[in-house]
């Protein structure tokens, strides 16, 4: 209304000071004093946290001057507020979007730092090292190797006619290149050994034939495992030209391959199981065997490989031990070996092999598990056994 200066506060309730000091006008107005308490609510989301609203409630309390004493009161009511929800997908696609080129580029380089770098790292350093061995390494050929075993390395090329050789093709694959089966071809690694010992049982003949047509590189491995007597009286049969029909032939391949398959147990597949095992569970093996059959256990023995046996391999050997384990794992395994056995392997190393061994095993900690230390001496001793069975190493157990 007219006579009001604000709603429910009429004009006669204010009162007018005017003064003029400097020719100007103005007007001072006071409020009345019948307030006697102010009431407020605050509506709040109840998704607000208490900590937010107890900042609201002091904010609002300062601006109206609020006094709870003379009984202003502050209300808070807590109640759900429709969301639209194309609003809140705009605010989670604006979000994202803003973020999507730093979450990219994270990504990316996440991506560089654990991958395409870290294979270019590791054959840098692969790189470095395959040059500083062989900047130290001479050339180490097997010719020496092959012509030393047992003085026969040379007769028996000139020997064996039966075996020829394929480019790519494994020592005991006994395919022909036209793809026609040769005899014998049930021969592979894991029966070789097997083999070896039904020969050594079978006639100077029977030899001879199966020698004619096995790869002249297995022929060279049965042959060194054959005693004496019957490798001079083998290599004798083989030097003379006899006819045998193919029925005959036949009937051998077959006799050998059923043999061969059914042979279970010895001393070679003892002691193929328990070289995987470490020193002293081989040792509790041995003992228990020992006890009931000595001579067993002695057979065992001289076929089972052990760490110490490093010291029976050759020079041009160790280096072959060194090149299939690596640097790190025989570092690991002469950790805390004898002294005889760490200075034999080190000594027969190039001068750059020797220097990254030794300097691996100074960086190995003391306080390294022996447990790591067993398995890195289990995985060098695997290793001369795979190496053995290929024919590169030579393990001579009498020396």
């Amino acid at each position: 209304t007219k006579n009001n200066y604000l709603p429910g506060i009429p004009m006669d309730a204010l009162e007018s000071e005017v003064a003029r000091p400097d020719d100007s006008l103005f007007q001072t107005l006071k409020l009345p004093q019948f307030v006697k308490s102010i009431s407020v609510t605050l509506i709040v989301s109840d998704r607000i946290p208490d900590e937010k609203i107890r900042q609201v409630k002091e904010y609002i309390t300062e601006l109206l001057n609020l006094n709870f004493s003379r009984g202003d009161r502050l209300g808070v009511k807590k109640m759900p507020f429709a969301v639209d929800p194309k609003e809140k997908k705009s605010l989670l696609e604006n979000t994202v979007f803003s973020q999507l080129p730093w979450i990219i580029g994270l990504l990316i380089f996440i991506f560089f730092i654990f991958g395409p770098l870290r294979s270019f790292m590791k054959n840098i350093l692969t790189a470095i090292e395959v040059f500083r061995i062989q900047a130290d390494t001479r050339v180490i050929t097997r010719n020496d190797g092959s012509g030393k075993q047992g003085g026969r390395g040379g007769v028996l090329q000139n020997i064996l006619m039966g075996g020829t050789t394929v480019p790519g093709v494994s020592p005991v694959d006994q395919k022909d290149p036209s793809g026609i089966r040769k005899h014998f071809d049930f021969v592979n690694e894991s029966n070789l050994k097997n083999l070896i010992y039904l020969l050594k049982a079978e006639p100077a003949e029977t030899f001879a034939i199966v020698m004619a047509y096995l790869p002249k590189e297995t022929s060279t491995l049965i042959l060194d495992e054959l005693p004496e007597e019957l490798r001079i009286e083998a290599l004798q049969k083989m030097a003379t030209i006899t006819q045998y029909s193919g029925e005959d032939i036949k009937k051998l391949e077959s006799t050998l391959k059923e043999k061969v398959e059914y042979l279970l147990g010895g001393p070679q597949s003892i002691a193929d199981l328990i070289n995987s095992y470490d020193q002293d569970a081989r040792e509790k093996i041995l003992a228990d065997i020992e006890m009931n059959d000595p001579g067993a256990a002695y057979e065992i023995r001289k076929i089972l490989i052990t760490f110490e046996d490093l010291m029976k391999l050759k020079k041009e050997h160790i280096y072959e031990i060194f090149k299939a384990v690596g640097t790190r794992l025989l570092a690991a395994a002469l950790k805390n070996s004898e002294d005889d056995v760490k200075n034999y392997v080190l000594g027969n190393l190039t001068p750059g092999a020797r220097d990254m061994v030794k300097q691996e095993m100074e960086l190995i900690p003391d306080s390294m598990p022996e447990a790591r230390i067993k398995q890195a001496r289990k995985d060098t001793i695997l290793a001369m056994q795979k190496l053995q069975h290929q024919g590169i190493i030579t393990l001579n157990k009498e020396s």
